[in-house]
């Protein structure tokens, strides 16, 4: 908190932070999740630690009251189960997820971003509506010709209070909207802060008008489209009703208490077992980084449907469009390729209802930044096609990171030129500084980045200077700092006046653990010296070893540096067991000879005569 308090006070001076919001739908729903977004750019990559966020929110007349806030370290939700997401926040999402909104969530909101002393803010609106719940009565009555009924539509749970009731008669001939012995009220609030009100109409119904329908419709800004409920009129003659007897009453009300109870007794068992049911799909979960040439994990769950038998399509959509979290379907996707093959489905049941779990093992590319994964589900109780998308962030670690020097060997009194060069990286930004001897370098000329193959980016920095005895042992460390280390890496390079000393690998043994009487290979890699004159010797248990010791030819390479692989080959006796072989190496660049050793292992006995007909 201390440090959000002083990144206020230096806001108006520092306000350069570009801060974009994005306003939920028009009116998210009472009772449902919904994600404000809140995204910012910064032109280096940041740490987690550098960042500060405060959501604030305005409600009517009074004054802005915190909702969030992080910095850098501890998170305070004033809200209760608002939240940010921390792998995300440093690739400048700052959005906030507030879940299961109320009436009081309403209001509007303002999100401050703070990175180092740069700050920007910007706001959105959040709407929050509740859909009514219809009831008409009475439903489907028997009139005689001439009576007058009066119909009464019931409508509750709403917000915000202001909608339009209509009534309409169908028959036949169309249907007509009614505008005469209509009363509808005034919204009255509930407990919960919705509202509720009564609309009712009174009609006489003639001989014409048998099978007729009477419509209440409902239109509020909640509401996708118009809600409606209907109720159809029968109509009989007065002298038959008059004419019903005792008996037959009593054979018409049995008969009609027999079916309403089975009625009843089917709804139950359709609903709970037969009837279908939609099914319900939670936000798509993938990485928010993912490397390329690495597979990566989407997972798309769904429950709580019926019946069983569901088709689910994963697609990677190359399309430019600004990727949601669900879709209708209804919109075709442009560029997408089918990678359904690459997923696998688990299904589970729960009571009468179903659920499953969709998981795509997907490899991505660099080209493939930015692009949806999609996936898509077929079910016999939605009305068309869902859709869930997600955007795939791609980066790619540098394939190589290294210092070159020109000359190979520096010499005092004469320029010398370093080079950091990192190759095949994605993203394109990064930054790269120098330190020599923990001390930062200010005249440094970097080239690139630079695009190469497949949409991978290479750049190298480069420092000149006039070399003096003194330099002699300096280290000069690049610091690399790019989206895909997570933390700066470094290379180093220390000055030799005498050259480049050799990298001396570990001693391999081939085969490995050799059986008693068997050519065993030790093998040592010297690589990247300069110059080329270098001096090898093994060594068993401490004594010089000359039989058996092959050196390669020196191998030049393209920086001008020179590898060679030195090899000792033996015959493995049982007396050697735990033999100890040495590797030394001296070069005019080493300040000390360099030793490898390898202790001999042996797994058993040979036949002898077998050995030395294969050496």
């Amino acid at each position: 908190m201390g440090r959000l308090a002083v990144i206020c006070a230096v806001l108006a001076l520092a306000d350069s932070l570009a801060v974009t919001s994005y306003a939920p739908q028009a009116a998210s729903l009472l009772r449902h999740d919904v994600l404000l977004r809140c995204e910012f750019s910064h032109p280096e990559p940041i740490a987690l630690s550098d960042i500060g966020v405060i959501w604030n929110v305005k409600r009517g007349s009074s004054g802005q009251q915190p909702v969030y806030k992080f910095d850098g370290h501890n998170a305070t939700a004033e809200r209760s189960g608002s939240s940010i997401d921390f792998t995300s926040l440093p690739m400048g999402n700052a959005s906030l997820h507030l879940p299961i909104l109320t009436l009081e969530d309403a209001g509007e909101y303002t999100c401050i971003v703070f990175v180092s002393t740069h700050a920007g803010k910007a706001t959105l609106v959040l709407k929050v509506a509740a859909q009514p719940a219809m009831l008409l009565s009475p439903m489907n009555p028997s009139l005689t010709f001439g009576e007058s009924k009066t119909f009464l539509c019931d409508l509750t749970g709403f917000y915000p209070e202001d909608l339009e009731i209509s009534w309409f008669r169908r028959s036949q001939d169309g249907e007509l909207r009614l505008s005469e012995n209509i009363c509808t009220g005034v919204p009255v609030p509930e407990d919960n802060g919705t509202f509720r009100v009564s609309s009712q109409i009174s009609a006489a119904f003639s001989e014409d008008d048998a099978g007729v329908f009477l419509i209440c419709e409902v239109r509020h800004e909640s509401l996708p489209s118009p809600l409606r409920s209907s109720s159809t009129v029968y109509l009989m003659a007065r002298g038959e009703a008059q004419g019903s007897t005792a008996a037959t009453v009593s054979i018409v009300v049995c008969t009609v208490l027999l079916a309403i109870i089975f009625a009843i007794i089917f709804a139950i068992l359709y609903q709970r077992f037969l009837a279908k049911v939609p099914p319900l799909m939670s936000q798509l979960i993938i990485p928010e980084m993912n490397s390329a040439g690495e597979k990566m994990v989407a997972v798309c769950n769904i429950s709580g449907f019926r019946p069983r038998t569901m088709d689910i399509c994963w697609y990677i959509d190359k399309s430019v469009k600004e990727a949601g979290d669900e879709t209708s379907g209804k919109e075709p996707l442009l560029s997408a390729a089918d990678i359904t093959g690459q997923a696998s489905h688990s299904v589970s049941k729960q009571g009468s209802v179903f659920n499953m779990t969709s998981e795509l093992s997907y490899t991505p590319s660099v080209q493939e930044h930015g692009a949806r994964v999609v996936c898509e589900v077929k079910h016999k109780a939605l009305r068309g096609v869902k859709r869930l998308e997600r955007p795939v962030h791609v980066i790619a670690r540098p394939n190589k990171m290294y210092i070159t020097s020109s000359p190979l060997v520096p010499r005092a009194g004469e320029k010398l030129a370093l080079s950091c060069i990192v190759e095949k990286f994605y993203p394109k930004p990064i930054s790269l500084s120098w330190v020599k001897n923990r001390s930062a370098l200010t005249n440094v000329t970097q080239y690139g980045p630079f695009p190469c193959d497949n949409d991978y980016y290479s750049v190298w920095s480069q420092v000149e200077f006039i070399l003096s005895e003194k330099d002699d042992g300096a280290i000069f460390i690049c610091q690399i700092r790019h989206r895909s280390l997570g933390s700066p890496e470094e290379v180093s390079f220390e000055i030799n006046l005498k050259g480049m000393p050799p990298e001396v690998q570990y001693i391999s043994a081939d085969p490995p653990d050799p059986g008693v009487g068997m050519e065993t290979r030790l093998s040592c890699m010297l690589q990247n010296f300069f110059p080329m004159d270098i001096e090898v010797v093994w060594f068993k248990n401490g004594v010089q070893q000359d039989v058996g010791v092959y050196n390669s030819p020196c191998v030049q390479s393209s920086r001008g540096l020179y590898s060679l692989c030195t090899m000792l080959k033996l015959i493995a006796q049982a007396d050697g067991r735990g033999s100890v072989f040495t590797c030394r190496v001296q070069h005019v660049a080493l300040k000390s000879c360099q030793e490898r050793t390898y202790t001999l292992t042996l797994t058993g006995s040979s036949d002898l005569s077998t050995s030395a007909n294969r050496i």
